[in-house]
């Protein structure tokens, strides 16, 4: 369970790490992605998905360890 919680936090992290420095360190336009760009988003779009993901499941884990 504690380890899922990390993996859950790394994937949460990484997802901001690479959102933001596709932000601020690559210059966006918009109306034009490059390949790199649009990877480094998708990346970081699926990265936060999973983070989500691992935060529902640890959630409910504990909801069912809880009722019994």
């Amino acid at each position: 369970m504690k380890g899922l919680k990390v993996w859950g936090w790394i994937l949460f992290a990484a997802s901001f790490v690479i959102f933001w420095s596709c932000v601020l360190f690559v210059p966006i336009n918009m109306n034009r992605l490059n390949a790199g760009e649009a990877l480094l988003l998708a990346i970081s779009f699926v990265c936060f998905i999973l983070s989500v993901t691992v935060w529902a499941i640890v959630r409910a884990i504990k909801e069912s360890q809880t009722s019994k």
